[in-house]
């Protein structure tokens, strides 16, 4: 299973052109997630697909399409171009979608950050993999527009200010080669590594 923490462009896309595929029965159907089928035969694994995670490939290809070879940058393209497609055609269907998981992300992001506080020797390494969803919930909040309402953005506050009162390293969370997609200014939960102890801690 790959590490999300790592960059690797042409997983992102296979995702992504994956996601295209199916993407108007999942904007109708019932689950916020949904088994992707591979664009193209390989081993390669494939997380299973949902609208923050397609939100957030979508701004890391862009972001990063300079390191792209000219062919992938044609599947961006195509697939880019009938992702906003659907996505307008159903728009509807997408910010009710995408509400539904809002709430589920930020019921998982609260939980961790609590865990987190409670026993950060234990939860500290996970959290490269676990900020994931907090990032998703970067595209998904705006996207949804008027549909989020303002008691979600206050939860998401909230875990993040409780967060921020933990011992941390600043550092960039995820493989340096991703940094440039994802400007400190907007992202600070990414160059905010929490301490596996309370430092001193491991000298006593």
């Amino acid at each position: 299973m790959p590490d999300n923490r790592h960059a690797n462009l042409e997983h992102d896309l296979l995702v992504v052109e994956a996601t295209a595929n199916g993407l108007k029965s999942y904007l109708l159907g019932e689950s916020i997630y949904w088994a992707l089928s591979k664009p193209r035969p390989g081993d390669y694994y494939l997380p299973r697909g949902t609208l923050g995670g397609l939100l957030l490939r979508l701004h890391r290809l862009e972001a990063l399409r300079d390191q792209l070879p000219g062919e992938a940058r044609e599947r961006l393209h195509t697939a880019s171009t009938a992702i906003e497609e659907e996505l307008a055609h159903w728009r509807v269907q997408a910010e009710e979608k995408a509400v539904r998981e809002i709430k589920t992300r930020i019921s998982s992001w609260q939980r961790f950050v609590e865990e987190l506080e409670e026993s950060p020797r234990r939860y500290a390494p996970e959290y490269p993999t676990q900020v994931e969803g907090r990032t998703a919930l970067a595209f998904l909040i705006p996207f949804a527009g008027d549909a989020a309402d303002e008691h979600m953005a206050r939860q998401v506050g909230a875990a993040d200010s409780l967060l921020q009162t933990l011992p941390a390293a600043h550092t960039f969370v995820w493989d340096d080669a991703l940094r440039p997609a994802y400007p400190e200014d907007d992202f600070w939960w990414l160059y905010f590594k929490p301490l596996a102890e309370e430092p001193g801690e491991g000298e006593r």
